[in-house]
């Protein structure tokens, strides 16, 4: 349970800073923008946040993230819209202990301010989100078990 409880104040602080940043840009003056200069893409929008799901995904590793960034828009000013996605368009996605997810959205980076790949980062995974051919380091494959010591 110290994960749900670490998940919940992880949550706590996310809104708190997100208040505070949301705060400090309405205590700005007014005027900061220039007068024919739009905000950049989304700032002045929901915090959208798509939590990218693929076969095999632990249920806690994408259900708490979840939970704790939509509760976190209940403490903030700005909307923070999170919904689960696929690379590969709409499907019903099994996790890892056999649930099954409908998955009604495809992942887009322009839909996405905060992206949230959860679980081990596994090759299998790396080649479902980033092609098999990415190459992507921040993707590193699990290290083998040990033995078990007698």
């Amino acid at each position: 349970m110290r994960r749900r409880t670490l998940l919940s104040t992880t949550g706590a602080l996310g809104a708190a800073a997100l208040s505070a940043t949301t705060a400090g840009r309405a205590a700005a003056a007014p005027s900061a923008r220039p007068a024919g200069v739009s905000a950049p893409p989304g700032a002045d929008g929901p915090l959208r946040v798509p939590v990218i799901l693929f076969d095999g995904v632990e249920e806690l590793d994408f259900a708490a993230p979840y939970e704790a960034l939509s509760a976190a828009g209940h403490f903030t000013e700005r909307e923070v819209r999170v919904r689960y996605v696929t690379v590969d368009g709409p499907r019903s996605v099994t996790a890892a202990y056999g649930s099954r997810v409908r998955v009604d959205h495809r992942w887009s980076l322009d839909d996405a301010d905060l992206l949230v790949v959860p679980g081990a980062a596994t090759r299998a995974v790396r080649n479902q989100v980033c092609g098999p051919r990415s190459g992507a380091a921040s993707f590193p494959g699990r290290r083998p078990k040990r033995p078990a010591r007698d």
